[in-house]
């Protein structure tokens, strides 16, 4: 049994219809209008890279940057504390 069909067993309900990308359901062309973020999503397809401001709290950002500082401290082997955010 292939990966795929014990899958579809297992889920029946999961759609198994794969969609290009930017080729997005009704459902979440909706939510991305709600929340304004459909200039991102063009830049991301055509410049391959967007910037959605103010996306998170100062509070989550300081938590992230701490998480991302610590994995690469416990990574081990040639890339072990390497970081672009240790050079502040």
């Amino acid at each position: 049994m292939s990966d795929v069909t014990e899958i579809r067993e297992k889920n029946p309900e999961t759609p198994s219809v794969t969609r290009q990308p930017f080729e997005l359901s009704d459902e979440l062309n909706e939510r991305i209008t709600s929340l304004s973020l459909q200039p991102h999503l063009d830049q991301l397809r055509d410049e391959g890279y967007t910037i959605v401001p103010n996306i998170a709290s100062d509070e989550v950002n300081a938590k992230l940057r701490g998480t991302c500082i610590r994995l690469t401290q416990e990574t081990e082997g040639p890339a072990k504390g390497r970081t672009a955010y240790q050079r502040d």
